[in-house]
């Protein structure tokens, strides 16, 4: 017995976790996060910066209104206050100090600031969208279920067709897609839920 037991193989030890490796591939992953979000946000910026400027019109022009008709000097200095005679890059470089910043610019349809308009809109976009995506979950989640009772019966193709054609309709009813096809209301107010910052933001 006491040979047997000598000769017995030892039980293996536990290897020790190894740490240091999930430790380095978790700040990997974070640190790729970071800097795609980065990017993408440069991305958002340099793109909207761009559409902005191919949009046809002159924003000294529509700024001013008639004053820029008989004003050409009001005009020149509109553009050298906002930056617009200088080089697209500056005007880039400005527009990212000033959004960094939190200057949004003013906005061309109501003249005032653009965060005062975030501030005067956004609450009611929010509680409409609260609502939306409220009623939404409830008319999706019964009708989930009716259609799981019924499977492959005609309430669920029924209930199939009625959600594939209802999605054009909710692109086509949206407010995005009202504001987009229309620049104001009837009482002359911004139609969209937000208003669109000038080209270039006046610098600080």
């Amino acid at each position: 017995m006491s040979s047997a037991s000598a000769t017995a193989p030892a039980a293996p030890r536990p290897r020790p976790k190894n740490t240091g490796g999930r430790h380095r591939d978790l700040r990997r992953f974070l640190l790729q996060r970071l800097g795609t979000g980065l990017v993408l946000c440069v991305g958002i910026t340099l793109v909207a910066f761009v559409l902005t400027h191919l949009v046809p019109g002159d924003p000294a022009a529509a700024n001013l209104g008639q004053r820029a008709i008989g004003d050409p000097a009001a005009v020149q200095a509109f553009r050298h206050q906002y930056g617009l005679d200088r080089p697209l890059p500056v005007q880039y470089l400005l527009y990212l100090k000033n959004l960094l910043h939190g200057n949004l610019g003013i906005s061309e349809q109501s003249h005032r600031p653009v965060r005062t308009d975030l501030a005067e809109y956004i609450p009611a976009t929010i509680e409409l969208a609260l609502f939306v995506i409220a009623a939404s979950m409830l008319v999706g989640i019964g009708l989930g279920v009716v259609a799981a009772v019924f499977r492959n019966r005609w309430p669920d193709q029924l209930i199939r067709v009625v959600s594939l054609g209802g999605v054009p309709c909710r692109f086509s009813g949206s407010p995005w897609w009202r504001s987009t096809c229309s620049s104001s209301s009837s009482d002359g107010c911004p139609a969209a839920a937000v208003s669109i910052p000038p080209r270039t933001p006046p610098p600080i």
